[in-house]
């Protein structure tokens, strides 16, 4: 953490960190465009992120640092997701009745885009860059947790806001479920449990008299996991250069998405974290900071495509809301940095 160093220093750090992600991205994007990397070669690597090496890095970070005590500390990141996204939604379905347009659908998407945010993508990636190593594992657990009190909302409210009835139709109740408990909330699980085994945490951390076996098996996903940051950037890229912003996407739609997503979500929770109506170490606080300014979340412009959505809408509002996170996040990490 940059305890030490003043804001405008701090700014600039951040500024740096999200810039060399953004450029890293930026491959992802050029391999896209430039037809490097296929629709198909995209969807197996998205897959493969989601499936082996987050689960990966979550489970090796869960099994690594999680005990009860931790679980208290992080508890704000599972308390307040479950509160200002169900009434972010709310609040935009509201702001949308009182400004009907007769689009229904897009209304519906862009609450869902402005509720839910990134919750590993990107947030897993700026907190590394600009935490101390031997935090790393404390921020692994904490976007863990984050993680698992998410995801489980984008899956389900989510999924159903930017598909609207014709995604549910095809959608049955098994897929919603496999969806929810996906790698990472199974990552997250699966390392928590392990977590509280004896010789597990001493396996992970690599310590010389842990079960040989388990030191090696841990050791290969802590390999697993360090593509974590680079590719994640790629797949972001790649996904943004998949988004265009077709003739359903208006300003009436980016509004709420900014004004939530950026300024009030954030905000509110930066003001309750002054006032210590939120109990969290200043790491507790600068993560949950990072993941409530997040941009949306990259699998809702996904389902929306892949179930016949407000595709245009969702990817269109993903492009302008990713954009605007270069400028927007370092300015919340560096609050956030300094909350302590």
């Amino acid at each position: 953490m940059l305890e030490h160093a003043s804001a405008l220093e701090t700014f600039l750090v951040c500024l740096e960190a999200i810039g060399k992600l953004f450029l890293v991205a930026l491959l992802g994007f050029l391999a896209i465009r430039w037809r490097f990397l296929s629709n198909e070669g995209l969807e197996g690597l998205t897959k493969l992120m989601i499936d082996v090496i987050v689960p990966a890095m979550l489970c090796l970070a869960m099994v690594r640092g999680f005990d009860l005590d931790t679980l208290a500390e992080a508890s704000p990141l599972i308390l307040l997701p479950a509160l200002y996204i169900p009434l972010t939604v709310a609040l935009c379905l509201l702001f949308f009745r009182l400004r009907p347009a007769g689009l229904p659908g897009t209304d519906r998407a862009v609450s869902a885009m402005a509720a839910l945010p990134n919750s590993f993508y990107v947030p897993l990636p700026l907190a590394l860059a600009v935490t101390s190593e031997d935090q790393h594992i404390l921020v692994g657990v904490l976007i863990g947790v984050g993680v698992f009190a998410i995801n489980p909302f984008q899956w389900t409210l989510g999924t159903w806001l930017v598909t609207g009835n014709g995604g549910a139709e095809r959608r049955d109740w098994r897929q919603s479920l496999a969806s929810t408990f996906n790698g990472p909330v199974l990552g997250v699980i699966v390392g928590a449990g392990l977590a509280l085994l004896p010789g597990m945490p001493e396996a992970a951390r690599g310590e010389a008299e842990a079960f040989a076996p388990l030191r090696m098996l841990f050791g290969a996903m802590g390999v697993v996991a360090a593509a974590m940051p680079p590719l994640a950037m790629i797949i972001v890229g790649a996904l943004i250069a998949q988004c265009r912003i077709g003739h359903a996407f208006t300003l009436r739609s980016l509004l709420p998405v900014m004004l939530f997503r950026f300024l009030l979500v954030p905000g509110i929770i930066m003001l309750m974290l002054r006032w210590d109506w939120i109990p969290a170490d200043p790491l507790t606080a600068f993560v949950l900071l990072l993941v409530a300014a997040a941009p949306p979340a990259m699998n809702l412009a996904i389902a929306a495509r892949r179930y016949g959505g407000e595709w245009e809408v969702a990817s269109g509002v993903q492009l302008i809301a990713s954009l605007a996170a270069a400028i927007v996040l370092p300015v919340w990490m560096t609050i956030g940095l300094h909350l302590g």
